[in-house]
């Protein structure tokens, strides 16, 4: 549901994201590849991201317009969830989950926000609403991270 409540999104088995008004008329279509751990998300502005990987990059995309926002390395991953989008007030994020640390990466800018070390499969990455912690969720374990600037 996006921020003011008037569109919805949804993604299919076959990796369609389809964006929807409050009232059921068909906004915009888009077919990306099947991943099954890449959900899209709602900017605080409103648009739909949505996430396309291939060719060893993940690339952040708006489903609207279909451009590129962001694109970066697609490590190896042994996580259930491999990448997340992550808004808050504070901004937006790509969160990606390698080998030995989960990384931040900074929609607007492409630039490393933060290095999250946590070895181990990565079951679910979240941040609170004004995008100061980040959650990660192991198979065991929910650890948290305070986001400071610079961090």
């Amino acid at each position: 549901m996006s921020p003011d409540g008037q569109r919805v999104a949804s993604i299919r088995d076959d990796g369609t994201v389809a964006l929807w008004s409050r009232t059921g008329q068909s906004v915009k279509f888009l077919l990306l590849p099947r991943s099954a751990d890449l959900d899209p998300a709602f900017a605080p502005d409103g648009g739909l991201v949505a996430l396309r990987a291939g060719d060893g990059r993940l690339a952040a995309v708006d489903v609207e317009s279909e451009r590129v926002l962001l694109a970066v390395e697609d490590p190896p991953s042994r996580s259930v969830r491999r990448a997340a989008l992550l808004f808050g007030l504070r901004g937006g994020y790509l969160a990606v989950s390698g080998p030995e640390a989960v990384v931040l990466h900074t929609i607007a800018s492409g630039e490393r926000a933060a290095v999250l070390p946590l070895p181990g499969p990565v079951w679910r990455i979240a941040m609170s609403g004004n995008g100061r912690v980040v959650a990660v969720a192991t198979q065991h374990r929910i650890t948290l991270w305070r986001l400071t600037p610079g961090s």
